[in-house]
């Protein structure tokens, strides 16, 4: 899988559950240091649908999730 669908695949996850922990994203995709500071830079700065408050990426785009 592609890091670009590892981004997607995180996006996903994020609206569904509103808050995800950066610990978390990294055992559910696997990714070492660089990687995980790479997918928050894509969510966070790049398609501005999250937020980070310290060790969680908080979904901000949208309906708020159920």
């Amino acid at each position: 899988m592609s890091f670009l669908d590892d981004v997607g695949r995180a996006r996903a996850l994020l609206e569904e559950h509103g808050r995800v922990s950066l610990r978390g994203l990294r055992r559910q995709f696997e990714l070492d240091d660089d990687a995980l500071e790479a997918l928050v830079e894509g969510l966070v700065d790049v398609m501005q649908v999250a937020r980070r408050d310290g060790n969680v990426l908080t979904w901000t785009h949208g309906d708020a999730p159920r």
